[in-house]
C-alpha cells in the first residue's frame, strides 16, 4: 500500500469519526451546562 493511499484512508477515517461523534459532543456539552445549573438530566440517550 502506498503512502498516498494510507494517508487518504487515515484522513477519511478521521473525518468519519468526527462526523459520527458530533452529536455525542453536543449532548455532553449540554449535560455539562445542565449539571452546572444544579439539575441532573437522566434522559441523555433519549435526546439524541
Amino acid at each position: 500500500m502506498s503512502e498516498d493511499a494510507l494517508a487518504t484512508i487515515l484522513i477519511a477515517m478521521l473525518g468519519g469519526a468526527i462526523r459520527v461523534s458530533t452529536p455525542f459532543m453536543f449532548v455532553a456539552l449540554g449535560e455539562t451546562l445542565t449539571e452546572k445549573s444544579g439539575r441532573i438530566n437522566l434522559g441523555l440517550e433519549g435526546t439524541l
